[in-house]
Order: structure tokens, then sequence, then C-alpha cells
């Protein structure tokens, strides 16, 4: 089994924090992302799940996390085909004290999983949380709540084969909260020279009064990105994506 070390942070929101990873089994070696991937957050629906109750999530070839309250999508946050499992960071908001979340891979039990605790006074517990096996196409992890409480799931990094020749190529992407009212420009990270940008562009969720007034790639002495600017017409908070694929130049 693969294993992760997360620390459990005080003051009323209890986050998994990502400490360190170690591949478990020989030829996998832990690759980080360069930012946190937003796959879940029960904020942004309006839906914490009760207590007692699970729900499962998709991680991967999913082309929007918005459905689950996320950021960008499997391609922008730079998850490659090949990976075999996720470094998962949790944050719990618990609704009333005392209690715990279950992380628990898809088609097991929340038995099966390990717990993201959060007492009834502030404290800190330490927890290892397992890294979630990827499975191509479906949900790969269900979260389960004792009480009342949202989640934020972000993965932090990705297992591979360690002589992997797959994702010579690196997925940028950055994300912003959009607020009612507000235009703004948001780029994706620099593909320094040398490289080149693909499969780039903006996105938006939810849809709803945003206006995309520019979706190109730029270029500059050091490289290229995708520059995005939007304007968010609508009466809720936004959140928005600027992403890109960046491959050497053959």
């Amino acid at each position: 089994m693969l294993c992760l070390k997360f620390l459990v942070s005080v003051a009323g929101i209890f986050a998994a924090t990502f400490a360190y990873a170690q591949a478990q089994s020989p030829g996998n070696g832990f690759f980080p992302l360069e930012a946190k991937c937003r796959i879940a957050d029960s904020r942004q629906l309006g839906a914490p799940l009760s207590g007692g109750a699970s729900r499962l999530l998709n991680v991967s070839e999913n082309s929007n996390y918005a459905a689950q309250g996320g950021q960008g999508s499997s391609t922008s946050c730079g998850l490659p085909n090949d990976a075999t499992a996720y470094a998962v960071s949790v944050t719990a908001i618990p609704l009333a004290q005392g209690g715990f979340l279950k992380i628990f891979p898809a088609g097991k039990t929340p038995a099966d999983g390990n717990t993201i605790s959060f007492p009834a006074a502030p404290g800190s517990n330490t927890n290892d949380i397992i890294a979630i096996s990827r499975v191509s196409g479906v949900e790969e992890l269900g979260v389960y709540a004792s009480v009342g409480s949202h989640y934020i799931l972000d993965i932090v990094g990705y297992f591979r084969p360690a002589n992997s020749t797959v994702g010579m190529c690196t997925n940028l992407w950055n994300y912003d909260a959009l607020y009612p009212g507000q235009q703004t420009t948001l780029n994706s990270h620099l593909c320094t020279t040398g490289n080149t940008i693909s499969a780039s562009g903006c996105t938006a969720a939810p849809t709803a009064g945003v206006v995309l007034s520019v979706s190109s790639v730029v270029s500059v002495s050091s490289g290229t990105y995708h520059k995005c600017v939007f304007t968010n017409n609508g009466s809720s908070i936004v959140s928005i994506d600027a992403y890109g694929t960046c491959c050497p130049t053959n």
C-alpha cells in the first residue's frame, strides 16, 4: 500500500496538509505538483456531508472539477495519464465538533479508509492517509463524515513509474476567485523558451454572467503563456482558470 504522512492543524478548520511522500513499491516515483489542484470543495456547492453520509469523487480524466466544487481539470492540473496513484490533502470543516472524516478507495467501505479527526476541543493530531489509486474513468475515492461537515480535497502530487517517458510535457495552470462586478486578467504559468505551449485555454465555473473577452497565447522573450481576461457580471463568486500544456520543442 502507498502511504503518505499528513498533519492536522488547529483552530476550527482542520486541514490535512502535505508533509512528505514516499513511493512504497519498487519502480514508482513521487512527483509533487508545482501548485495544489483543488478537485473538490463542498462549500462551493453548498452541500456538506450529513452525519453518517458518504460521497464519491472523480480525479482522473475529469474535464472539469466544477461539479465537485473544484477548480480546473485533470489536464490543466498536470495529472499525467500514466499516474498510478495520487497524493491527496484533505481539509475538514465540521458543522459540529467531535467527529471525523474518512477518505476511502471507491469500491471499498469507509471502514477501509483513513481518518481525519476533529476533536471536541481545538487540538492537533497526525494521520496517515493512503494515496488513492488511479482508476480510469470512474470515481477513485469516497468521503465519509461521522457528523455534519464540509470537506476540501487537493491533489498535491502523483505517483508514476520512475522510468516513464510519458509526461516530458508539464501542465501549466493558474486559478483564482472572481467576485461579482470584478474584471481580472489571469495568465497560465510561463512555458519557457525551448518549449511549446498547447491545449491551452480559460475556464470559469459557474459560467452564468461571466464574460471572457480575451483568450490567447502570448509570446514574450522568456517563453509563452495563455492570457485570459474575465468579467463577472453575475451575482456569485466564480472560480476561474488559465491553463496550458508545455512540451519540449522537437
